[in-house]
């Protein structure tokens, strides 16, 4: 019973932690980032949106100036 656990126990985990793993996490890793920017589209574009938005404004602002 010992070496039959063992074994099953040993591929099972090694099956589900080396192949399951490297595949999960690359699948995982593209699918889910995409699923998590698209959801998080608001957020990202939000800090990057006042970014460029204060720079264009101070250079537009100034060339009419002068």
């Amino acid at each position: 019973m010992a070496a039959s656990d063992y074994t099953t126990e040993d591929a099972f985990v090694n099956h589900v932690t080396m192949p399951p793993k490297p595949h999960q996490n690359s699948q995982r890793t593209t699918p889910k980032p995409q699923t998590c920017p698209n959801k998080s589209s608001p957020p990202p574009p939000a800090p990057q949106s006042p970014s460029p938005h204060p720079h264009p404004p101070p250079p537009l602002a100034l060339p009419p100036p002068p």
